[in-house]
């Protein structure tokens, strides 16, 4: 039975926003490789060889951001339609876009790997990427179409609601992978938008892409579906996710959009965190100057070396305008023990 969790707001968290820069390039435009100046809409990122990777919904291309030195790199990722990597209403392409959401770190034979995946809101956004990092060539990065695997996911309504759209990736362990699907838009034809988390396995899902005739789609298990609530009458929906010390963290963004694909106002963003007991609370994210944050949240990552310091990654809506970096500080009960989430899956 899918269960479902009512996600609280705890005055005891507090997360404020105490630094931000915009993720301009270092090195100028590229018009050979269809690259910008700077980072696009930011979706999402992960700690990867000591660095933030920062991936984008309607750019070919992942950002490696130093946070000491704030200086971005960009690593072009296989051209999209008509051998662009830029899509946009401006340039009349935005429906091709790869809308590429989530991303982790997954080690392997002491390798780390990147993981990339579409939104799978439309078909043209159901691919996976996976790269050997850092990539020393084009061989080290895999794209692979996943249509049977999003067919799947599409299929378990529990979980993908009115509207499938992932946004979030982590990996649990050494095989267990969780998704976080985004809950925006209106009821259709009977089912309403869902915030959810599932579990499948990792080797599972890599033996599929790169052999789907043999083997089959993973089905997702271990549904938990959440109400994470509202911001100024406006449902709250899962961009992110990450673990830190047996705890789940996630973002949230309340946004006014009718569905999936359409982008909308934005009313504010929150920081969250869920424990293996079912638990899950969080806390709006609040500026500088103690007004609520109004940015977009589009991707989360935990800073390793900091415990009580995050870092949230800003989508602008905008292509001409740079994604933001942001410096969270954590204060409250962030990092009080809770019950651990499972360090291991098998699944069923």
């Amino acid at each position: 039975m899918t269960r479902r969790v009512l996600a609280a707001h705890d005055r005891n968290l507090v997360a404020r926003v105490v630094d931000r820069w915009p993720l301009v390039y270092s090195a100028e435009a590229d018009c050979r490789q269809d690259r910008p100046a700077h980072v696009r809409a930011g979706s999402g990122m992960v700690m990867i060889g000591g660095n933030i990777a920062a991936i984008q919904d309607d750019a070919h291309f992942v950002a490696v951001v130093d946070t000491n030195g704030r200086t971005v790199a960009a690593i072009a990722l296989p051209v999209g339609h008509q051998g662009h990597r830029q899509f946009d209403a401006m340039r009349g392409n935005k429906k091709w876009k790869s809308d590429l959401e989530a991303c982790t770190t997954i080690v392997e034979s002491g390798r780390e790997l990147l993981l990339i995946m579409g939104s799978g809101s439309n078909a043209r956004r159901e691919q996976i990427l996976i790269i050997n990092w850092p990539p020393k060539n084009e061989q080290d990065i895999k794209l692979f179409q996943a249509k049977s695997f999003y067919a799947t996911l599409h299929s378990q309504l529990d979980f993908a609601g009115c509207e499938l759209n992932i946004e979030g990736a982590v990996l649990l362990g050494d095989d267990c992978l969780r998704l976080f699907q985004r809950g925006n838009g209106a009821e259709n034809i009977g089912q309403v938008p869902l915030n959810a988390t599932c579990d499948i396995s990792w080797q599972w899902l890599r033996g599929h892409l790169h052999d789907p005739a043999s083997v089959s789609s993973p089905r997702p298990q271990n549904i938990i579906q959440y109400d994470l609530g509202f911001l100024d009458g406006v449902r709250l929906g899962f961009t992110d996710g990450a673990l830190r010390n047996g705890a789940m963290f996630f973002t949230a963004t309340a946004e006014a959009s009718p569905d999936s694909v359409v982008d909308g106002p934005v009313m504010g963003s929150v920081l969250g965190r869920i424990d293996g007991d079912g638990t899950a609370r969080w806390a709006e994210l609040w500026d500088s100057d103690g007004t609520r944050f109004p940015g977009k949240v589009e991707g989360l990552v935990l800073d390793p070396a900091v415990e009580r310091r995050a870092w949230i990654l800003i989508d602008q809506d905008n292509p001409q305008v740079p994604s933001e970096l942001c410096e969270i500080e954590l204060c409250g009960g962030w990092m009080a023990p809770g019950r651990p989430l499972p360090a291991a899956w098998n699944p069923t």
